[in-house]
């Protein structure tokens, strides 16, 4: 991964700082504490480190800047310099314009049901008596292979699951892994379409430069059960002209601020951040 406008030196003495270019995960899994990194001692807060897996809850307990994918108020706590990061996409620029003849549906889910959000969530959008597009599966991968080799029926859940978005008002998108954002927040706000992230405990990336308020129906998990309610008390009152905006507001900051072909110029931004706070105490 290349940084713009970066000058790579060889004398650590004249770092800004240190990026370790090894996800926390690979240094995880091989044993490898990063407190005895080369240059890390002295330097810890210039250490900047970046993890996109939703498996290491590991808890550095260090002064460093840490961007993760899977960043829950607890970890924060004690690793006070983490920051938020959205996970990895695609761009479904193709599902925004509203199909014609207008939405079809009031809420889409499509994927894994696993989690006590999701059971509750989903059923109760069913029962709620608004339209709904929901489709289940054991898994929801088979396209996320090299080019080519892609299984078929993986490429067909994600047509369903792209057409499924572009015709209906919000995207539902229930949490798998307690405090994770799911993939589908990232999903929906690519697509265009108002986000209900069904959750707690996560960090919103980007929270100081996103309006997410403006865009997206948080619920908590506590009130998992309910959102069928929440979500037609928050559609009640609004047009589709007013809903299409909105969407359009969550395809334009995902645009600005998630897009993983900007996360390098996005990554020095953070740790540019990161160094500023430090020199100003």
């Amino acid at each position: 991964m290349k940084f713009p406008d970066v000058e790579m030196v060889e004398d650590p003495t004249a770092a800004d700082v240190f990026v370790s270019l090894a996800p926390l995960d690979f240094l995880l899994q091989r044993g490898i504490n990063i407190a005895n990194l080369p240059y890390f001692a002295g330097n810890e807060e210039r250490h900047a480190f970046f993890d996109v897996s939703d498996g290491n809850n590991t808890i550095y307990d260090q002064p460093c800047l840490f961007m993760r994918a899977n960043l829950k108020t607890w970890m924060k706590e004690r690793d006070v310099n983490s920051v938020a990061w959205p996970w990895p996409v695609d761009d479904f620029a193709e599902c925004v314009d509203v199909p014609e003849g207008g939405f079809k549906y009031d809420v889409s889910f499509h994927g894994l049901r696993l989690s006590q959000a999701r059971l509750l969530s989903t059923s109760s959008c069913e029962q709620s008596g608004m339209s709904t597009d929901m489709r289940f599966h054991p898994d929801f991968t088979g396209y996320y292979l090299p080019r080519g080799q892609e299984m078929p029926e993986g490429l067909r859940r994600q047509r369903e699951f792209k057409r499924s978005m572009q015709e209906s008002r919000v995207a539902l998108c229930p949490e798998q892994i307690l405090g994770d954002i799911p993939y589908r927040f990232y999903e929906a706000m690519s697509a265009g379409r108002i986000p209900v992230l069904v959750g707690s405990d996560y960090i919103l990336p980007f929270a100081d430069e996103i309006p997410y308020s403006s865009f997206c129906l948080e619920i908590s998990r506590t009130n998992a059960g309910d959102a069928g309610a929440i979500i037609r008390e928050f559609l009640k009152d609004k047009t589709d002209e007013e809903i299409h905006y909105c969407g359009f507001l969550a395809r334009l900051y995902w645009t600005a601020w998630l897009n993983r072909d900007d996360w390098p110029k996005h990554m020095r931004y953070t740790v540019e951040k990161h160094l500023r706070k430090i020199a100003n105490g």
